[in-house]
């Protein structure tokens, strides 16, 4: 993980990694996600941004960074809880020197997976 943020800081000014990571259906990062998270943001990512769960999941700052451990479900069908049918989409203003600000706006799902947005939440 450390070489491949390394390789893409060669290559771009920014650097955010996606995961696909997290236990589904839990509400809260789990250590594993946290220590990976640290990793990343230490070896030079200006953010880190997940998905899998189904869920959303919390935030963190780490050295002045943002991490979004899971955005939930955006276009998805199937669930029937509203935390399954519940997303974020997520709102970041980018330039050259990283991540200036970055917001959550939440996304309620409907029941043929479409989803329609909400009220938008600052950034903690």
């Amino acid at each position: 993980m450390v070489a491949d943020i390394d390789a893409a800081r060669a290559q771009a000014d920014v650097v955010i990694p996606f995961m696909h990571w997290g236990e589904e259906h839990s509400e809260t990062s789990h250590a594993r996600q946290r220590a990976l998270a640290r990793l990343m943001i230490r070896a030079g990512a200006d953010a880190v941004v997940g998905t899998h769960p189904h869920i959303r999941q919390d935030t963190e700052i780490i050295d002045g960074k943002p991490v979004i451990y899971s955005l939930g479900n955006f276009v998805f069908d199937g669930f029937k809880d509203a935390d399954n049918n519940t997303g974020s989409i997520l709102w970041m203003t980018v330039t050259a020197e990283g991540v200036k600000d970055w917001q959550l706006q939440e996304v309620h799902i409907d029941a043929a997976g479409r989803p329609h947005p909400g009220r938008v939440a600052a950034a903690p």
